[in-house]
């Protein structure tokens, strides 16, 4: 991909969006939702399985209106009979428990697996379908502060909260994710809005490392290595000193998809990115599935 020779400005999102199929999805963790819980009891759990099968619904799909929709939601209650496996994370893991604190009271990160037949024969109750060949996401992002501007870089120390939040979101919504490294930005002669460029060490370092690989759906691939066809979401993330929360503004580039540009403001930078990604799914997924073969595959 000639990088250099796309029309980007502020924070790009490049997305391959590959054609929905009938059937069971091959990543079965489309399959999976995940929520935060406190302990690993019956009585957290249980609860929590309707908002990770909601969160399946969407995933699978890439239909963010299902997150409400009130046939989903009822489908929703009937969650443990879909369940086939759960399994915990201790989010402190490493830390000790302290002396009045006892396992009951740590939060975990529960996964859980639902049975691929019933969900997709629930979104065909909902008159949708599982959006199975979905293509990667290359990300060029730009991050506006007080302090200064940056790209988040897969090899850059800066961002890291950003760049957790980022896939996160991408898990969130089961697309696949990559991000430039700091060479790949120099090729690109990208310059940040108040003229530093990608890395700059007038930016305050944030504490950890930069990861110089990138995490594409729980698996690891070298950086710099991007798929050949692009759909991009364009935009950028600003600091509201006064609202206390982030604004962002997302272009879709995509062939087909009409409502390509929509903003949000005032929320944190996981909640912008989840608007973004959870976004971009959605219309792609939409104009897929309304004419086929329109958008590039992998």
């Amino acid at each position: 991909m000639n990088w250099a020779s796309l029309p980007i400005m502020g924070l790009t999102i490049a997305l391959l969006s590959g054609a929905g199929a009938p059937g069971i999805a091959a990543d079965l963790t489309l399959y999976e939702g995940q929520t935060i819980v406190t302990g690993e009891r019956a009585e957290t759990r249980i609860p929590a399985l309707r908002d990770c099968l909601l969160q399946v619904f969407v995933k699978l799909s890439g239909d963010i209106s299902l997150a409400s929709e009130p046939r989903a939601v009822r489908l929703s209650e009937q969650a443990p009979s879909y369940m086939v496996s759960y399994r915990y994370r201790d989010r402190m893991e490493g830390i000790p428990h302290h002396d009045e604190q006892g396992s009951r009271d740590r939060p975990y990160d529960l996964t859980v697996a639902f049975d691929p037949v019933k969900v997709d024969a629930a979104l065909a109750s909902l008159g949708s379908s599982a959006w199975i060949d979905r293509p990667p996401l290359v990300a060029l992002i730009t991050i506006r502060t007080e302090a200064g501007s940056f790209f988040l870089a897969a090899d850059d120390r800066h961002g890291i909260d950003q760049k957790d939040a980022l896939f996160a979101a991408a898990a969130q919504f089961g697309m696949s994710l990559h991000l430039p490294t700091r060479t790949d930005l120099t090729r690109m002669k990208h310059i940040a809005p108040d003229g530093q460029g990608a890395g700059s060490d007038q930016i305050a370092p944030r504490s950890g490392t930069g990861d110089p690989e990138n995490r594409v759906a729980g698996h690891r691939t070298p950086a710099g290595r991007y798929p050949a066809a692009a759909v991009f979401l364009s935009g950028t993330l600003d600091w509201d000193a006064e609202a206390l929360g982030w604004r962002a503004a997302w272009h879709l580039e995509a062939p087909g998809v009409m409502d390509s540009r929509w903003a949000i403001s005032g929320v944190t930078f996981d909640n912008a990115f989840r608007n973004a990604i959870g976004g971009a799914a959605a219309r792609l997924a939409k104009i897929d599935r309304q004419t086929p073969n329109s958008l590039p595959h992998h």
